[in-house]
């Protein structure tokens, strides 16, 4: 009998052969529990952070930052556009906007950036981000200061 299944051993091809022998940098993975899969979406998430789409637009929904007069600050980053993280103001008690722009053409020495004029936001994506900002935010501290960026909203 051994003879006999060395003999069809031998008669098989190379890669039957190997299909037969368990491929040892195979890895064996047990599924995930729900728990551990919950964990690892949020490992993934911190890891690319947060962001939220309106219109052409994608906004660092992680990053606002509270600033002088209840002003929130993020990045976002626009299709068609050759600035790749701009920074956005939004003020909830205006409900209004400002963008840190260049002042001077990109590349140019030096560069200088500022702060548009408030303005209110355009139909569209820049309505809607607002309002799920404006929405869910916390109101600001009573005592803080003028806001910044630009003039006053």
């Amino acid at each position: 009998m051994v003879k006999a299944l060395l003999l069809v051993l031998a008669l098989l091809p190379l890669p039957a052969l190997a299909q037969l022998e368990p491929d040892p940098a195979a890895e064996v993975v047990k599924p995930l529990s729900p728990k551990e899969q919950a964990v690892l979406d949020r490992i993934r998430k911190a890891r690319e952070g947060d962001l939220r789409s309106f219109g052409t637009c994608s906004y660092r929904w992680d990053a606002w930052k509270l600033q002088a007069g209840g002003v929130r600050t993020t990045t976002y980053s626009c299709q068609r556009s050759e600035i790749l993280d701009h920074t956005i103001g939004v003020s909830c008690s205006a409900l209004k906007l400002s963008f840190y722009r260049p002042v001077t053409p990109l590349g140019q020495t030096p560069e200088r950036w500022a702060w548009s004029t408030w303005r209110l936001p355009e139909a569209g994506g820049e309505e809607q981000m607002v309002a799920a900002l404006c929405a869910n935010a916390l109101p600001a501290p009573v005592a803080a200061a003028e806001a910044k960026p630009g003039a006053n909203p």
